[in-house]
């Protein structure tokens, strides 16, 4: 059995996406218990027997907390005064070894100071980083950080390098990936000193396969396995993607209902532009662990729907299974051991 506490409040759009995106993966995956820590008001909504009948009930359990955290408040308020918020309780459960993994889709910032002060950080690491996968022409490409740390050192990226890598040897067997770095340009004599010294140490890095530097489009274009920037770059440019595969989506609906012809067109290529939009949807993608922590924390986007958010879950349950966390361990020793002399 694996057990996942979720954060049922925070979000932009409330508790109502997180409890069905719940009850989704709970119905998807027999394995999953879910200890859900809640607000008055969503525990209230939680115990309706609509929201989860009693098929569901035996593995599904209500915590009630004192408070929760606000989206728009700031962190270090959070830490000092919301303790006993849904958001510390379901990180403390995880310290507590009560669940395997953490799931929120609530305010970033708090997240990452909650998981830094109860959980702390692996060796060899000092600040977590978000990392998640992104579609491209030939797969997806792994990418971070994508905002838990907004001005990282070049030390820092280097360790987010060594994790981002982690992930593409474990969730999709590529034992040396490809590794670039967001700049804003591809030639080598482009960026700020960070990028230049990020390079640099990326070219000596034992086992690492560093193939240049990445622009905006390569997030996409199947070029690289995995991007790394730092946290304010890589928040925007996810973000910026988000937008355009929304806009993408409502001009095409918009071109395809025009006119009879373009109906037409519609009706004789339904299912493949059903799977491109498959392919595409934002919220299939959705979940991205906050690498580094000494506990696995995985951060939902917060305006996602039902759907996404139940993805988010059962990534969250996918990487229990695969032993992410000691996984990432035992790679970031065996790469601190590779870089001794001699």
């Amino acid at each position: 059995m694996i057990k996942i506490a979720v954060d049922a409040t925070g979000g932009d759009f409330g508790s109502a996406p997180v409890l069905a995106g719940v009850r989704g993966a709970l119905k998807a995956d027999a394995d999953l218990f879910v200890n859900l820590y809640c607000d008055k008001n969503s525990h209230r909504d939680a115990s309706l027997n609509s929201v989860f009948p009693r098929s569901l009930r035996s593995r599904i359990d209500l915590h009630l907390c004192s408070e929760s955290v606000e989206m728009d408040e700031k962190p270090i308020q959070a830490l000092r005064n919301k303790s006993s918020s849904s958001m510390a309780k379901a990180i403390q459960s995880i310290k507590d070894n009560s669940n395997d993994a953490m799931l929120s889709s609530g305010n970033t910032a708090a997240l990452v100071g909650f998981g830094l002060q109860l959980l702390g950080t692996i060796e060899g690491v000092s600040r977590p980083a978000i990392c998640t996968a992104l579609p491209s022409s030939n797969g997806r490409t792994w990418f971070l950080d994508m905002g838990a740390n907004l001005e990282p050192t070049a030390e820092q990226m280097l360790a987010n390098a060594r994790m981002g890598a982690c992930q593409c040897r474990l969730f999709d067997g590529i034992q040396s990936p490809r590794v670039g770095v967001l700049n804003v340009g591809s030639e080598m004599m482009k960026g700020t000193r960070k990028e230049q010294v990020l390079a640099a140490e990326l070219i000596k890095e034992p086992n690492m396969n560093f193939v240049g530097f990445a622009e905006g489009a390569d997030l996409f274009s199947g070029a690289f396995d995995l991007v790394v920037c730092d946290g304010f770059a890589g928040n925007v440019a996810l973000k910026t993607a988000e937008g355009v595969a929304q806009l993408l989506s409502k001009e095409l609906k918009s071109t395809l209902s025009s006119h009879w012809a373009a109906r037409l067109c519609y009706l004789l290529l339904r299912h493949d532009l059903r799977d491109l939009r498959r392919r595409m949807d934002p919220s299939r993608y959705n979940g991205a662990a906050l690498l580094g922590l000494n506990g696995l924390v995985v951060k939902s986007h917060g305006a996602i729907k039902a759907d996404g958010f139940q993805n988010a879950l059962l990534l969250t349950a996918d990487m229990v299974r695969l032993g992410a966390l000691p996984y990432l361990k035992q790679e970031l020793d065996l790469s601190a051991a590779d870089a001794l002399p001699g």
